[in-house]
């Protein structure tokens, strides 16, 4: 037999997980709804870069973005050379984990 105490601590355990699990579902929720209406922005992309950018893939799995390990959230966006056309979205600035962002293009100096 199990003391309440023991049950207590399972419980409360429990639920921290579940809490950490929502709070991590809620992160990538608010980066995937940003790298969505990044992609509304852009009104030329030649090279289909935003073809992947979709709900049948991982948003860390979309061309050009990178997530960091720990916490699966977008760190890195490079778009380099994929002559891409039209304005940044102010949802940019929801990627709270982004260090860096690549948007030249080589071919255009």
């Amino acid at each position: 037999m199990c003391s309440p105490f023991f049950l207590k601590a399972v419980l409360l355990l429990a639920i921290l997980i579940q809490m950490n699990a929502a709070g991590s579902s809620s992160n990538l929720l608010t980066d995937h709804v940003a790298l969505l209406k990044i992609k509304s922005r852009i009104t030329g992309d030649p090279h289909g870069v935003f073809k992947s950018w979709n709900d049948s893939l991982p948003l860390c799995m979309w061309r050009g973005v990178t997530c960091g390990r720990r916490h699966q959230r977008v760190t890195s966006l490079n778009l380099t050379g994929e002559a891409l056309e039209g304005t940044l979205s102010p949802f940019l600035g929801n990627l709270s984990f982004l260090r860096s962002i690549v948007l030249d293009d080589p071919l255009s100096q």
